[in-house]
């Protein structure tokens, strides 16, 4: 093996490594600990980020949001709101995925949050008003700040 032919693929291996390193994903450090839709009972260290994903599909029209009543701003803060497509289905239309609603711990304390799964002209103020809230799917967290 010549000299540029190493070369070529000691180059070749670190762009796969830095491709699959980025490949779409957020940051890890950026999410923390992500928790599935059902882990219900959270418990994080103060200042530390954490995530919680849920599954979504954008082409539904169906979206999700943090609800009422919104969590304790002094035990927590949500600092993003993002979405993944499912891994191979980034260029499939119609395809779900997932979301993710990532929170940093602001202080000591006990909360809840409450995520809510919203149908189309819905969760916009006077449309819950209106009594069509009972289409909605709703997650609720027991979050512990140490």
């Amino acid at each position: 093996m010549g000299v540029h032919t190493l070369g070529r693929a000691a180059v070749a291996a670190a762009l796969v490594v830095l491709v699959a390193a980025c490949g779409g994903q957020p940051e890890q450090s950026e999410k923390g600990k992500v928790f599935a839709a059902d882990q219900t009972s959270i418990e994080v260290g103060k200042g530390k980020p954490f995530s919680i994903r849920v599954a979504e599909n954008p082409s539904t029209g169906y979206w999700w949001t943090v609800g009422d009543p919104q969590p304790d701003t002094a035990v927590v803060r949500l600092t993003k709101k993002s979405y993944l497509a499912d891994p191979g289905s980034e260029d499939m239309v119609g395809a779900g995925g997932s979301g993710y609603f990532t929170f940093r711990a602001q202080g000591p304390g006990q909360t809840w949050i409450v995520l809510r799964k919203c149908p189309p002209n819905t969760c916009n103020g006077a449309s819950i008003a209106a009594g069509k809230e009972k289409s909605v799917e709703w997650f609720t967290y027991s979050l512990t700040v140490r």
